[in-house]
C-alpha cells in the first residue's frame, strides 16, 4: 500500500498519489507530473487513474499534462444545455444564496457555522427532490445534448491552444476583479 503526500513548495497546495502495488492513483496532481510518475515507478507501480476533488484552475491543467505525457485517459462527461446551463444557473443561484460553495459548506459546518448545517441539509434535500423527479425530467436534461465532448475537440484544435488562452483570460480576469475591487 502506498499512500504518498505532495506538497507544492511556496503554496498551499497537496496531492496524493495512493497505490495498492500495482497501479496507482493521483488525486490532484499539480502542473509538474513528473513527481508522480517518478514515485510510482520507484514503488513500481503504474498510475492508472486520476481524481480531481476540487478545481484550481491553476493545477486543473496537471491532468491535461499526465494526458499528452499519454499516462492517463479522460473520461468526458456528456455536455448539454438542459444538464448544464440549467443545473449550473440552479447550482450559481444556490450558491449566491447560501454564501458557500459545497466544498467550502463542509468547511463551514467544520467551524460551527449554523448556515452552513442548514445550507448543506438544503443540498441533501435537493438532491433527494432531483432523484424523484429525474425519470420525469429525462427529456429536459437532454435538451440541447451535445455529447461526451471537450471544446478543443468541437473546434478540431490542439488541447493546449484552448487551456493556455483559457488560463490567461481567467488570470487576466482575476486580476481586474482584484483592481476594481470585486
Amino acid at each position: 500500500m502506498l499512500l504518498e503526500t505532495i506538497k507544492s513548495p511556496g503554496i498551499a497546495h497537496l496531492s496524493y498519489l495512493v497505490g495498492d502495488g500495482r497501479s496507482a492513483a493521483v488525486i490532484d496532481p499539480r502542473r509538474d507530473w513528473q513527481v508522480y510518475v517518478e514515485i510510482a515507478s520507484r514503488a513500481g507501480m503504474q498510475i492508472t487513474h486520476i481524481f480531481e476533488t476540487h478545481r484550481n484552475e491553476d493545477y486543473a491543467i496537471g491532468i491535461y499534462a499526465l494526458r499528452s505525457a499519454g499516462l492517463v485517459e479522460l473520461e468526458v462527461r456528456p455536455a448539454g444545455v438542459g444538464r448544464n446551463v440549467i443545473g449550473g444557473l440552479i447550482f450559481g443561484v444556490g450558491m449566491a444564496l447560501l454564501g458557500w460553495c459545497p466544498g467550502t459548506a463542509v468547511g463551514a459546518l467544520g467551524e460551527g457555522r449554523l448556515d452552513a448545517l442548514v445550507g448543506l441539509a438544503g443540498m441533501v434535500v435537493g438532491g433527494m427532490l432531483f432523484a424523484q423527479v429525474y425519470p420525469d425530467a429525462k427529456r429536459i436534461y437532454r435538451l440541447g445534448h451535445i455529447g461526451e465532448r471537450t471544446w478543443w475537440q468541437m473546434l478540431g484544435i490542439n488541447p493546449w491552444l484552448f487551456i493556455v488562452p483559457v488560463c490567461v483570460a481567467l488570470g487576466a480576469l482575476m486580476w481586474w476583479f482584484e483592481r476594481v475591487g470585486l
